[in-house]
C-alpha cells in the first residue's frame, strides 16, 4: 500500500513525545517592549498564565502555541 506507515519497516513510533504550550507574548517596557515566553506541560496552566498576563502585566500579543517535544 502506498503511502501506508509499517511499524515492521521503518522502526517504531516515538512514543516519548510529549505535548507542551508555549505562551509568547509583548511585554511592556520604558522603551518599547519585550518578547517573552513561558513553556507548560498542562494546556489548563498555559491558560491561567495567559489569563494573568492579560490582567495583571497589561501584556500584548499574546499567543499559545502547541509544541511537540
Amino acid at each position: 500500500m502506498r503511502g501506508f506507515y509499517a511499524p515492521e519497516q521503518y522502526g517504531t513510533w516515538n512514543v516519548g513525545m510529549i505535548m507542551k504550550y508555549k505562551v509568547t507574548y509583548l511585554k511592556q517596557k520604558k522603551k518599547g517592549s519585550a518578547r517573552q515566553e513561558a513553556v507548560f506541560y498542562d494546556e489548563r496552566d498555559a491558560l491561567n498564565w495567559e489569563h494573568h498576563v492579560r490582567s495583571l502585566h497589561n501584556c500584548s500579543d499574546i499567543e499559545i502555541v502547541p509544541v511537540w517535544n
